[in-house]
Formats: structure tokens, sequence, C-alpha cells
């Protein structure tokens, strides 16, 4: 396992699956689970860059791409695989992988170059708070203002016509855990305020005004909500498009207002030390270390204020000029020191170092100079609008558009005969993989149980549930008649009275008592192969039979009607789920694969940890669009026919729905 790890969001979906699923204001519930999305994300210790590529080199709807990245400085590598699992299990419940499907990609392969290569890169602008400076002292960086309708299409748009050069727009955050730094800010914050509360300053100045009501921001913001330090960046091959896109991307994330405060951008070259280390953190995923540039004002600004207490700025009326500039500055913020732990939860200012148990030295007066730390601090809602993901209400030329599948192909067989598929595509069915179906174009869809373990099949009654078990089963055992099959069906098997039960190698169990008993085996079983890898000092089943000559068999553990767990007494309820929980998370080293079988497979029915460890989904129709949507990524299986039986959604290794059409097994085969 190594970090870090990259997601390419696959395609921008389709306008009209938007509104179908939003009604005809969608932007805003799109925007409210992306949000929630990125909150979940940024609970965990990681940097996370969210990245717009636009290459006019590559193919005519590759040109505008999505990237997302994630690093952590986790360094023990059972931490980096919990933390990796741990992720993914956000990205498949989120209901922002159900539009924006992802796809992980290895980034040290040459399959996107542009995203990995930055060796085009010659010019680059980081975007930074706006700053108000008044000659009379007073000093604040200012909010980024959350445009709530931010959608990213015009920014998209402008990049499409751009076809001379490359560009990369990147917002990258990580989670601030330096609580002696972000409290010193917010004391700073604390002491301006009181000053100039107990100054009762009256007089008319409108930058006075416009610090106090942005410290008024930062305070009710900062002080309840995680912070994080940011970059906001665009990268290109030619300088001279760079800030314009800046200030036309800081115009629509933000508002025209606040874009006016800029009144430039500078442009960082290539061959300067800034541009240097600001190109590495992006090769890297990391926030760019600080920047040791300021602008003219604000340097005139520390050398007379930097040093002085905020009580004697805002305390009293020093008079240097007569305050009628306000400058913002134009240079990137510095970066606090990088690290990658859980956000500070910064409580109320009224005490923020008892509230967090920090203590200033008492002889250390609160200066301006301990402002300037806010520059490089911000709230996930104060980024929200540039950490977003394209919400298309048309089509952008260059990027992709899913296309809204057809949810009945007519191209289908009827029927798909077992014998059929051993025919036709035997030499599929072996030790490790399976025959799960037939595509709209008759290409078979292959299972693979050494890349993804377990199973997950959910569909109503009638829609041909059991009969994919049996064609499992079926193929598992002509792969190998010697192999064992358990089955635990809670309506007394009577699916599978007259087929597979008569077969010497397939136990059958009823009873909750009975299921119990059946998985402790299991667990048994799992514990004495493991400690036969552990004995031989082998790391797997292959390896342990190469070494030794040892073979262990996989093993077909099948969960029918699962629902009925739920209704067990509450001691079998709680040892049944706790057994295939250990079984869903641990087994596959030892070749023992769990299929979970239920006609509604929700957190509500199938435990969410077991549930988690199940990468495999079948779904036949089911009777809820958001129930496909939450567990396949899309709300197709809602859309399936109940005419023929068999029609699925298969979701495998490449995590993308395919419907297939799955094997019919007769009585008589068996």
């Amino acid at each position: 396992m190594t970090f870090p790890i990259a997601f390419h969001l696959t395609h921008q979906p389709n306008p009209k699956s938007i509104k179908d699923r939003y009604g005809n204001s969608p932007t805003r519930s799109v925007i409210d689970l992306q949000k929630q999305f990125f909150q979940l994300f940024l609970r965990e210790p990681i940097t996370l860059s969210l990245r717009y590529i636009s290459d006019p080199n590559a193919t005519p709807d590759q040109r505008l791409q999505i990237f997302l990245l994630i690093n952590t400085e986790l360094k023990l590598q059972p931490e980096q695989e919990q933390l990796k699992r741990r992720l993914l299990s956000a990205i498949e419940w989120s209901d922002f992988y159900q539009i924006y499907p992802f796809q992980e990609i290895e980034l040290n392969t040459h399959q996107f170059p542009t995203l990995q290569k930055l060796d085009w890169v010659n010019a680059l602008v980081e975007i930074p708070k706006a700053e108000t400076i008044s000659p009379k002292g007073y000093y604040l960086p200012r909010l980024f203002p959350e445009n709530q309708d931010h959608d990213m299409v015009k920014i998209c748009e402008q990049l499409s016509r751009i076809r001379s050069e490359r560009f990369l727009l990147e917002i990258t955050l990580q989670p601030h855990n330096n609580p002696s730094e972000s409290q010193k800010a917010l004391e700073a914050i604390e002491t301006l305020l009181k000053a100039q509360y107990k100054s009762g300053n009256s007089a008319k100045d409108a930058i006075l005004e416009t610090v106090i009501k942005s410290a008024q921001n930062h305070q009710n913001n900062y002080s309840h909500q995680p912070l994080f330090t940011y970059n906001i960046k665009l990268l290109a091959e030619q300088e001279h498009s760079l800030s314009n896109l800046a200030i036309t991307w800081l115009q629509n994330a933000t508002n025209s207002d606040y874009a006016n405060l800029y009144h430039n951008l500078p442009t960082i070259k290539r061959g300067s030390p800034e541009f240097q280390k600001s190109l590495q953190a992006t090769r890297d995923v990391r926030i760019s270390p600080q920047s040791s540039q300021h602008s003219p004002a604000l340097q005139t600004w520390q050398q007379q204020f930097g040093s002085q207490s905020i009580s004697k700025i805002f305390g009293s009326k020093p008079m240097f000029g007569d305050g009628s500039t306000s400058y913002s500055n134009p240079t990137p913020p510095p970066q606090s020191p990088q690290s990658l732990l859980n956000p500070a939860n910064s409580s109320s200012l009224v005490s923020p170092m008892a509230s967090q148990g920090w203590n200033r030295p008492q002889q250390s007066a609160v200066t301006m100079q301990d402002l300037l730390l806010l520059r490089h601090l911000v709230t996930l809602d104060e980024v929200s609008s540039f950490l977003r993901v394209i919400i298309p209400d048309r089509h952008i030329e260059g990027m992709a558009i899913a296309e809204i599948a057809n949810s009945t192909p007519n191209n289908f067989p009827d029927i798909l005969p077992i014998k059929d598929v051993i025919s036709r595509f035997g030499h599929h069915i072996t030790e490790d993989t399976y025959v799960a179906g037939v595509d709209c174009n008759d290409a078979p869809c292959i299972s693979d149980f050494d890349k993804l373990a377990h199973r997950l099949v959910g569909g109503m009654n009638g829609t041909g549930k059991t009969n994919y078990i049996l064609s499992v089963v079926y193929q598992f055992l002509h792969a190998n008649p010697e192999r064992e099959v358990f089955m635990i069906d809670f309506q007394a098997g009577l699916h599978y009275e007259f087929t597979i039960k008569k077969r010497k190698n397939v136990e059958m169990v009823t009873t909750f008592e009975d299921c119990d008993k059946l998985l402790k085996t299991m667990l048994e079983k799992h514990s004495q192969r493991r400690q036969e890898m552990i004995d031989n000092k082998c790391r797997g089943r292959k390896e342990l039979f190469e070494k030794t000559g040892i073979k262990q068999d996989r093993v077909l553990l099948i969960i029918d009607e699962a629902f009925y767990i739920k209704n067990a007494d509450r001691d079998y309820k709680k040892s049944i789920e706790a057994n295939l929980n250990t079984i869903a998370a641990q087994a596959r080293v030892t070749g023992i694969h769990l299929l979970y079988s239920t006609q509604t497979p929700t957190s509500e029915v199938i435990d969410s940890q077991t549930l988690n460890n199940i990468g495999e989904r079948v779904l036949l129709a089911i009777e809820s669009a958001s129930d496909s949507r939450r567990i396949i990524g899309t709300d197709e299986a809602y859309e399936l026919p109940l005419v023929p039986k068999g029609r699925a959604l298969f979701r495998g290794i490449d995590r993308l729905p395919i419907q297939i059409a799955t094997p019919f097994v007769p009585d008589e085969v068996w």
C-alpha cells in the first residue's frame, strides 16, 4: 500500500440524469452532496487535492478531465491499508459516488501524463486570501465568501476554449494540526475585538469597520469549525492566460466584489525558488511550503506594526497617514508546517487558552504579527465553492458526459441455459473464476474470487435471485467437484431441497442455532488454515501449496434470505453478525468466500461492517431506486424488467455497474 492514491472521475453526469434525480433545481442539492462528501473525507489524516486538467492534445472527449488525489503521512503499512479501506468505503457509500463514479488509477504509470508529469508547467499562480492593510496599522485577511450557486460550468467552458496550452487547476486541503498556532491566531482576534470595544473608538473609518467585521466573521467561524491549510493554484504551459483565468475563477467561486480586491495576481515563473517549491508540492500532493515573499505594502506594514501589540493599534489612535487606502496582498500566503493529523477542534473564543490547554507566557504580548497566521487557515465552508466538481446543465466541449443508459436493451437472450455457458465459456470457469452472465453484446462477465473475495446478491422475490445462487454453486463445483459448499437458508431449505442439497459436499442448515454453530466452525477452519500459513511462513494459499504441497481449496459459504437474521434472538443475532463480520473482514486470505443474499440489501438488513467488506455486488430488480443507487451506484436495478427473469446489474473489480443476463439452472442438471 502506497500513497498518494488517485481517482479519475470517469465521466460527468448527464444533465438529464441530475434533473431526473433532483428536479428542476438540482444544483443546490448536488452542492450540498459534494460538501457532505468532502466533510466526511477530511475527517481522516489526509491531504486531499481536487484537480482539473485541460489538455488540448488529448482526444476530443478527454481534453478536460477531473481527478481526486489523496496523500497521508501515516508511515506504517497496516495503518495505510486501514485508511485506504475507510476511504474506499466512504466513496462507495456516498451519494456523491452515485453521480460521479470514481476509478482508481496508478500514479506510477504513463496513463495520464499531463497529470503525472508536470515538466510541461512553466508558470503558476497561487490564489491567497485578500487582505486589508491600512496606514494606521489596521490589518486582517478576509474570509473567502462562498458562492453557493457556483457550478464550475463557466470555468470549464473557458478552459475548453483555450486550445493552445495546457492548464491544471488545483485546490488542496489538509487538516490543520498545530494547536498553539491556531490558538495564537484566535487569541489575536479576541484581543483585537476586546481592544476595539474598550477603546470606544466611534470615529468614522471605513477600513477599521471592514477589519472589525472581518474579525467578527473569523471569530464566528473559526472558533467552532475544523481548520485547514490550503493551496488554490493554476499551473500552465504558458503564462499569458494565467492571471485572467485566476480572476475568472475568483469571480465565480466568490463574487465580483471580493475578486475586485485583487489588484493583480503575480505569475511565479520557472527558475525561481518559489516556483520549484510550489511545483514539487503539487507533484507530492502536499501543501506548498511557506512563501518568503510579501507584497511591498505588507512588507512596509510588518516593519512598522508587526511587532506592536494589537491592544495598542486597536485600542489607541495611532496616526500614520489618513487611513484612506485599502490594499490587497497579491502574493501567496505562507503555509503551515505539514501536519496531517485530525484538525484542532477550536472552541469558544471567550477563553481559547483555557479551552485548548495552551498558555502563552504572561510577558508575551499578542502582537499584530499574530494576525498573519490567519492568511493560511480556512474552514471547509470558506473554500467549498473552490472545492467543487462541475455540475453541468449542458454539454461542455471536450468533456465526456455520461450517456443515459438504456435500462432494457433488446439484444439480451431471454434464457441463458447453464449448459450453454459451460460449452461456450467453459475456459472461464476455473478454481478462481466463473461466469456471472453475459452483457448485451453476448460477452461473458467474469467474477473472480481472487480479486473480490465476497459477493452480495439482492433482488425481489421472483426475479431470479435463487437461480443466480444456483449458477454460482454449479460452476463452483464444476471447476472442482471436491470443494465444499455450506448453505444457510432460513426458509427450511425449500429452494434447494431438490437440487444441490443432494450433493455430498454441500451442507445445509436452516435454524439460527445451527447457523451460529456453522459460522463458528467456519471461523475455526479459517484459524486452522491461517495457522498453517504462519507455521510455514507463507502469505497465502497459493504460496502454501507451491512451498509445501498443502492445498486449501476455496470454500463457499452462502447466506440466503439473510434478512431473517434481524429476527433472531438477541444472543444468536449478536453472535451471527459478529462472526459474519469476522469472516468478511479476514477470510479472503484463507479462501473462505461469503455469498450474502437478501431481498433488500441495505444497512438495516445487513450489518454495515459486513457490507463494507463485500466488494462484488449483483442486483436483480429491487423495489427502491435509492437502494439501487446506494448499493450499486445507479438507479437501474429499480428499472430492471421482471420478465424475463435473471436480468441483473453486476458490479465487479472495475466498480462500474453493467447489465447482464444471468445463467438459468434447471433442476435436472444436478
